[in-house]
């Protein structure tokens, strides 16, 4: 195994919703992306008191068999990248989604639901179903 590498991005003003983050992957890929990238989010941002999806997550999470460490689910994941709102987080949304296809969308939409300001869900979900082939419902 490569060595691990490492990136803080701390929160520069109150406009970050996630509070900074650790990034850390082992490789990049042939364009110098991050392959196997993992995100630790820090929701306890001083600057911020809007109410963030952070702590229902983390009291859902399940412990990784053999680990110390918990997951979120994926209801939660969609909700945590809906709140942080880039592009490249939507984008994760939809890879996540097609990945799933087994997913129950209904939970995603209650629990992320209250966290798309953009109203952008549905068609996330649709554009998951078209990368995966699957067909449109009517």
């Amino acid at each position: 195994m490569g060595c691990k590498q490492t990136e803080l991005r701390e929160a520069e003003d109150a406009d970050d919703p996630l509070g900074g983050l650790l990034a850390v992957w082992i490789s990049n890929n042939g364009s110098g992306e991050a392959t196997d990238l993992v995100e630790v989010v820090n929701f306890l941002n001083p600057f911020s008191c809007a109410p963030t999806p952070a702590a229902q997550a983390i009291a859902r999470a399940v412990a990784l068999e053999g680990s110390h460490l918990r997951c979120v689910s994926l209801a939660d994941l969609v909700a945590l990248k809906l709140y942080a709102g880039s592009l490249s987080d939507l984008a994760d949304i939809v890879q996540v989604l097609a990945l799933n296809p087994d997913a129950d969308l209904e939970t995603v939409r209650t629990i992320a639901g209250r966290f798309d300001r953009s109203g952008c869900l549905d068609e996330l979900f649709a554009k998951a179903r078209d990368l995966r082939g699957a067909p449109r419902p009517r």
